[in-house]
Formats: structure tokens, C-alpha cells, sequence
């Protein structure tokens, strides 16, 4: 039976957010037909490798075409990345109902709703809810990212659901870096996000950032330590930290030219963030990425190095000595070795989305 395959999602507010959806279309077409709704971006606005870009007229005729034909397998993959765990009472609001009815839908429908990329959104204890293991039902697969993820994820009641590597690994297993040193040293690209904490005791996270910076400019010189917003909703909060470290240099990225990235990102020696695909997209590059989380708010970012042996490069952010750790990360000098494993490691994940993807498209 033929397989056809249609992607409903946002317009990518970020170059990690295109790397997932591009690079899932990407390896989705070599499996089936592939036709993409990405707010209208059907001019060309967002285009996705292997897929088909429509608008929303379009896009709903192909999809009921498709699903009135008998010979045809309809499958739905929801817009990869976000969280997917919610403590949320069952039928407790409207956005539940909203996405139960779909997915109930299809499920009557035999179209297979897969959901890739999900990552946990609680900060506090998950519990059992007859919500989750409704629409976890409904839909025939759910990545996970982590295994921190996962585990919240059957807590949660969740079904169906399996750990799947983020898809930005696709991307890293065809990047060719070299092992050699970077020419310039000890060359830092910083890139954060503001959060946003429910924890309390995560209230001095910020300080504690421009705490990192000042003292990476103060040991590195000003010239030595670059900053970079990768999306918009990110720009003012980086112009300040570069402010605030001394008027340092800040670029600004908000295309979807992932080969202008990579090779902006190749000509440092190290990324420090607490943006998940800010690293990931650096690491590929060759740059040593130097995750700074809260080991609480950025479960994430933590489970996901963990799961990679990956967390020799995860400070907490609230360490005693922050810059201490940061320095020791330099000072060891492997960095020759570092990017030969995150390019193991990228190829290992990328082997394994691609046999996951196979065995839900048998």
C-alpha cells in the first residue's frame, strides 16, 4: 500500500526549529510522498527538503483525496519538537478537547498521527492523567527525546511512545568538520535565551549568566568573546547580555540558511548556551559545546548530553565556580577528540532515526 505523508506546521521561528521540520521531510521522502501546510508558506517563504510546501486549500484537498482512496496509507506527523507532557485534569479546558477530537478522528479513520521530538514541559512531579493516555491512544507513535522525557512520559500514562533522537542529528551525521584545532583559540560564541522560571530557587539564574560572561571577557579579552541571537525572540535579551559584558560584538541570525550558520559557527572554538540546537548546531560545526543549565528548569538539554555521555559538558549554572568549570573545559585542550565523538555520536542517532522511521513506514 502507498504511503503518503502530510506535516502540518508553524512557521519555523528559529533555525533549530527549520533543522527539525527540514530534516524530517528530508528523510520522510525517501519513504513516501511528503506535502507540508507551513503557514502558507507555499511562495516559497519556508522551504522544506523532499516535501512539497501548500498552501492551505491545496493541502486539505491532497489530504481528503488521499484519504478517500482505498490504496492509499494516510499519515499525519504533528510539528516535531515541543514538550509533550502536561499534568492536565481531563477535560479540564478546551485545549484538551480540541486535541482529542482530532486525533480521535483519525484514529476512526485509520490515519496514523505520529508526534517525534517531544521533550517533558513539567517542573514538577508528572502524575497519571487519563488525558494523556487518551491521546497517547489515539496517535500511533511519540518520540521521545530523552530518556528524562520518556520516563515522565509513562508516568504520565502515555502510550505508544518510544525514545527517538532529535532529529538535528541528521543534520550533524552529513556535516564535515575538521579534526584540527580551530586557527583562532579559545574563541567563545555565547548564546542564551531568557527563562522563564517556575522554581523559585531559580530566581538569580540571570545573574548568574552575566556573572559567566563578564569573567569569560575579563580571562578571554572582549575580542575573544562573541555573541549570537539565533531568533528573534531571543535578540533583546542577547543585546543586553553584550551590553552588559562590555559592549561586546552581537550577530544577529534569523534566516533559515543553515550553511551560513555552520560556517559562522566554525570559526570558534567553543559555544556556550542554554539553547539546545544552539549547541547541537555548533557542536556540528566543530565547536565544543558548553551547556550552562539549570539542572532543574533544563531537563531537556541535561538528559539529552546525559544520554549521549555528553555530561562533562553540563555545568549547573548555579556551581559555585561557574567560569572554574568553563576554564577547565579549555584548559584540557581536547578538542580534536570532543568533536570526533559528537560526530560518533551524531552518526549512532542519525542510524537510528533512519531504522525507526523504517519500521513506522513497514
Amino acid at each position: 500500500m502507498k504511503h503518503v505523508i502530510f506535516l502540518s506546521a508553524a512557521l519555523p521561528e528559529n533555525l533549530g526549529d527549520f533543522v527539525l521540520k527540514n530534516e524530517l521531510c528530508n528523510e520522510l521522502s525517501k519513504l513516501a510522498s511528503v506535502y507540508a501546510l507551513v503557514d502558507g508558506s507555499a511562495d516559497g517563504g519556508c522551504k522544506l527538503k523532499g516535501a512539497v510546501v501548500l498552501d492551505k486549500p491545496e493541502f486539505v484537498r491532497k489530504f481528503l483525496l488521499c484519504v478517500l482512496n482505498p490504496t492509499i496509507r494516510v499519515f499525519i506527523y504533528l510539528a516535531p519538537g515541543g514538550g509533550g507532557i502536561r499534568n492536565t485534569p481531563f477535560l479540564a479546558s478546551f485545549r484538551a478537547l480540541r486535541s482529542l477530537l482530532p486525533n480521535a478522528i483519525f484514529w476512526c479513520l485509520r490515519i496514523k498521527v505520529v508526534k517525534l521530538g517531544v521533550s517533558s514541559e513539567e517542573s514538577g512531579p508528572v502524575k497519571f492523567s487519563l488525558y494523556n493516555w487518551l491521546l497517547s491512544s489515539f496517535r500511533s507513535f511519540t518520540g521521545y527525546r530523552d530518556t528524562g522525557s520518556l520516563t515522565e512520559g509513562r508516568n504520565s500514562g502515555e502510550r505508544h511512545i518510544a525514545l527517538f533522537p532529535d532529529l538535528s542529528f541528521l543534520l550533524g551525521s552529513r556535516c564535515e568538520t575538521s579534526s584540527e584545532p580551530n586557527t583562532v583559540k579559545r574563541k567563545f560564541v555565547c548564546s542564551f535565551r531568557e527563562c522563564h522560571f517556575t522554581l523559585g530557587f531559580d530566581r538569580d539564574y540571570d545573574s548568574n549568566i552575566v556573572g559567566l560572561l563578564r569573567g569569560l571577557v575579563e580571562a578571554f579579552e572582549r575580542d575573544e568573546v562573541v555573541f549570537c541571537s539565533q531568533t528573534r525572540r531571543d535578540d533583546v535579551y542577547v543585546q543586553k547580555l553584550g551590553a552588559e559584558c562590555g559592549d561586546c560584538s552581537v550577530e544577529r541570525f534569523f534566516s533559515y540558511d543553515i550553511d551560513s550558520f555552520l560556517q559562522f559557527y566554525s570559526g570558534f572554538s567553543y559555544v556556550v548556551s542554554n539553547r539546545l540546537h544552539v549547541l547541537l548546531i555548533a557542536a556540528f560545526a566543530g565547536c565544543v559545546p558548553i551547556a550552562i543549565v539549570s539542572k532543574e528548569e533544563n531537563r531537556k538539554i541535561v538528559s539529552l548530553f546525559s544520554d549521549n555521555d555528553l555530561e562533562d559538558l553540563c555545568i549547573d549554572v548555579h556551581s559555585p565556580d561557574v567560569l572554574g568549570e568553563v576554564k577547565s573545559i579549555v584548559n584540557r585542550g581536547d578538542t580534536k577528540y570532543v568533536r570526533e565523538r559528537i560526530k560518533d555520536i551524531a552518526n549512532q542517532n542519525a542510524d537510528e532515526i533512519v531504522a525507526i522511521l523504517r519500521k513506522i513506514h513497514s
